[in-house]
């Protein structure tokens, strides 16, 4: 079976924050390993560690899966996504619901 490898989005819902090291360093790794000749959408969602989100009960869960290695986010906070976004110049868009960012970013290749 032969792929299409020509695609114009990507979606990353509820794994980058299953996955060791810092959101934004995730996805610039995803973006710098995705080679298509075409523009396109990459789209997500994924769990924050921002205490300003958090309550009480999602807080301990996030202690827990951490501690268990289940999650990997204690370092992924919003601002450092949007920031990441900012510096690259991409045009982005993103809405925070409880500790959850979804969010999608257009690369221009």
């Amino acid at each position: 079976m032969k792929l299409n490898s020509e695609f114009n989005s990507v979606g990353l819902n509820y794994v980058l924050h299953c996955i060791p090291g810092r959101i934004e360093n995730n996805i610039d790794s995803i973006i710098n390993n995705l080679k298509n000749k075409n523009d396109y959408i990459l789209f997500g969602s994924s769990v924050l560690n921002d205490t300003n989100l958090q309550t009480r009960l999602s807080r301990l869960e996030l202690i827990y899966l951490n501690k268990n290695k289940v999650f990997h986010n204690t370092n992924d906070y919003s601002y450092n996504l949007i920031n990441y976004f900012k510096i690259n110049n991409f045009n982005y868009n993103y809405k925070i619901i409880g500790n959850v960012i979804l969010f999608y970013v257009e690369i221009k290749i």
